[in-house]
């Protein structure tokens, strides 16, 4: 999953992805494989060649809050992407598809149900994993085919979450 931010003057692209051995993150061109174990709800432990980072994660205030070893940092301007891996997903769900869950982890909110019409860029699932909230967007509008999950449920990585039927072309409303 990729994540565009920018701290202060700084602009970040951040992908991360699951790994046998834990995350392997990528920071702008920068990759670090990286062990990573949930010490509690909301804090977690990084080890990277032998150093050890507690990192705490919080939303609040429309940005995500960070303490890192005690130094604080607050991300305001957070979007998702897709990772290089997960590009030609937009693609297929052009044509009609399914979106997917891009990390194991727990529903948080539905915001559809079958027969919904959405547009491009809605917010379909908000699901929460690495103690996180991210928000599964449509790449395109159409009509919710089938809802494949429900709040509270566990999800494992590219489980099926809603299935959207686009709106052709000459369908769409003037």
């Amino acid at each position: 999953m990729l994540f565009e931010f920018k701290h202060g003057e700084n602009e970040y692209a951040v992908n991360v992805e699951e790994i046998d051995s834990g995350l392997r993150v990528t920071v702008n061109d920068v990759t670090y494989d990286i062990d990573a174990r949930e010490i509690s709800p909301g804090c977690i432990n990084l080890l990277k060649d032998g150093t050890s980072r507690t990192v705490h994660i919080a939303g609040a205030d429309g940005a995500i809050h960070l303490d890192i070893d005690g130094v604080k940092y607050r991300i305001d301007e957070y979007v998702e992407g897709e990772d290089s891996g997960e590009r030609g997903v937009a693609d297929e769900l052009a044509k009609g598809g399914i979106l997917v869950m891009p990390m194991p982890g727990k529903i948080i909110k539905v915001n559809v149900s079958e027969g919904d019409s959405v547009e491009a860029g809605q917010i379909l699932v908000i699901i929460e994993s690495m103690k996180m909230e991210q928000n599964i967007k449509t790449p395109v509008a159409g009509t919710v085919k089938s809802v494949y999950v429900t709040e509270g449920q566990q999800v494992d990585l590219e489980e099926k979450l809603v299935e959207v039927e686009p709106v052709e072309e000459g369908e769409k409303e003037q």
